[in-house]
């Protein structure tokens, strides 16, 4: 098995959610199969030991001749006195045979099959009785003397003293064996014991295998349950990562084009004055009148030569997008007023006509002579004449201040006179009543 399947799984990035289930499917398969082959090997481990318990020791072999010592078992069941033949009623499978060893009945030592001795204790074996061609070990004896000496003088009574045979009273000279000091051979062999101990017990190792078996399962499921959390973890990180690379793509082409953010803290579509940023609501001296009509707001200058100003109160930006939709349905010119302080006049002001002229302004109080231009010329792309929509914008980032009609810059000025401030509409009369419509106001902070 690959052991990187269940260690390291392949990378997932840009994989969608939905293929979780197979990817961790195909990931834990491997990991499956090598605990499956485990769990039959240990089954099939076990029951060769349960079998081996049942037969008392004896293992079964190929084809080979009984008499080999080679292959046996140190435990039989029971140790067989005569011979060397298998036990009866041994289970059989073909082809196959089994042999068994004994145990020497004195010293319990393994006898190879066949010695006619035990090895350690030279006690006979039963091997010894069943094969050796000898008589019963309860032959007649031998004489146990060596000595063939004078028998001892008749008695009065006519019988030879103590039994002695009358062959040995025809000749009472009969020679001395020629080493009168060698002892005959015991021809005395030790019977066998009557009773032979049985072998000790073996232990049963059925628990332990069972205990071997469980810790495999246990370690397989583990590894089983930690590749599913890997390939999980992985999934997980691979989506997250995703979602972040497109967050980031999408903020990336926020902030490359305009307005350039994605960060819009002003949504007023002008229809009131609900969204709390305070809008002027009043007529001035001069004829001028600031209102909400028609879910949009308006501003009315009447007298030529002067522009009505119209300030949000509530407001103050520094480095912000300013857009708003401006119609002019009669009279002459209308604006866009920031960085403004409405209580001295101090503001910058963009002013474009109905015929597609602008001029942006640098108001240092509220006298119109003390008025400075910082740059004029025409609109391209200005939407000409009255009742006539442009979307108006202006990009305020420091001392770069960047223009926009209906999305697409015209002009591009620097100054540093003033950097925050507050935002407003305006209507100017050149020498015709103005009126100018405004909706749909966002800015967009930088």
């Amino acid at each position: 098995m690959d052991e990187r399947a269940c260690a390291d799984p392949p990378s997932m990035i840009g994989v969608p959610f939905t293929g979780t289930l197979g990817a961790w499917r195909r990931t834990i398969q491997p990991c499956v199969s090598f605990a499956n082959k485990v769990l039959r090997a240990g089954v099939v481990w076990m029951r060769d030991r349960l079998l081996e318990e049942e037969r008392g020791g004896c293992v079964a072999v190929g084809e080979q001749d009984e008499g080999d010592a080679s292959v046996r078992t140190t435990h039989p069941p029971h140790p067989r006195p005569y011979g060397n033949a298998p036990a009866r009623g041994a289970p059989k499978r073909p082809f196959r045979k089994r042999v068994c060893m004994m145990n020497c009945s004195s010293c319990g030592a393994n006898l190879p099959i066949g010695a006619a001795v035990c090895p350690v204790c030279g006690t006979p074996t039963p091997y010894n009785v069943a094969s050796s061609g000898s008589s019963s070990p309860y032959d007649s004896t031998v004489p146990a003397s060596p000595y063939g000496g004078t028998p001892p003088p008749a008695t009065a009574y006519g019988s030879p003293p103590y039994g002695t045979s009358p062959s040995l009273s025809s000749n009472p000279y009969q020679p001395l064996p020629s080493n009168p000091y060698e002892v005959a051979p015991n021809p005395y062999n030790p019977p066998p014991p009557l009773y032979s101990p049985p072998p000790p017990r073996r232990r049963s190792r059925v628990g332990l295998i069972i205990g071997i078996v469980a810790l495999v399962f246990i370690l397989s499921c583990v590894g089983i349950f930690g590749g599913l959390y890997v390939v999980g973890k992985n999934q997980l990180d691979a989506q997250a990562t995703a979602t972040t690379q497109a967050t980031n793509l999408t903020a990336t082409a926020a902030v490359s084009v305009y307005p350039f953010s994605n960060k819009l803290v002003l949504d007023d579509p002008l229809s009131d004055n609900s969204k709390g940023r305070q809008w002027d609501e009043q007529t001035n001296t001069t004829g001028g009148t600031c209102k909400f009509a028609g879910q949009s707001y308006h501003i009315l200058e009447t007298k030529a030569g002067y522009f009505d100003t119209c300030y949000s109160e509530n407001s103050n930006f520094s480095n912000f997008t300013f857009q708003v939709e401006m119609t002019i349905t009669q009279g002459d010119a209308g604006g866009l007023l920031f960085r403004a302080d409405s209580g001295s006049t101090k503001l910058y002001y963009l002013r474009l006509t109905e015929s597609g002229g602008y001029r942006l302004f640098l108001y240092v109080d509220n006298s119109g002579t003390n008025a400075r231009t910082l740059k004029q010329s025409s609109v391209p792309g200005f939407n000409k004449g009255l009742n006539q929509a442009n979307l108006i914008g202006v990009v305020a980032k420091g001392d770069s201040l960047n223009l926009y009609i209906n999305k697409r810059q015209f002009a591009s000025i620097t100054d540093s006179s003033y950097t925050s401030g507050q935002i407003g509409l305006a209507a100017e009369s050149f020498s015709n009543s103005t009126e100018v419509v405004f909706t749909n106001l966002k800015i967009w902070s930088l």
